[in-house]
């Protein structure tokens, strides 16, 4: 899901993401961070996300 050049890794950088419904995009909001999850013994996580659907600055920009 992230952008080109993002180097979002499950142990360093978890951060939403937001997906406009209007153009198609998504952007990485690296500045809002998903909490560490505790899984039980036993299980690995292979990869976790966190996307917010909606409509982006642009969008939102030309429909005003």
């Amino acid at each position: 899901l992230c952008e080109e050049g993002c180097n979002c890794e499950i142990e360093q950088d978890l951060h939403l993401h937001f997906h406009c419904t209007n153009c198609d995009e998504t952007v990485c909001l690296t500045e809002q961070k998903i909490p560490h999850i505790n899984l039980p013994d036993g299980y690995l996580a292979e990869d976790v996300n966190l996307v917010v659907t909606g409509i982006c600055e642009k969008c939102s920009s030309n429909l005003l």
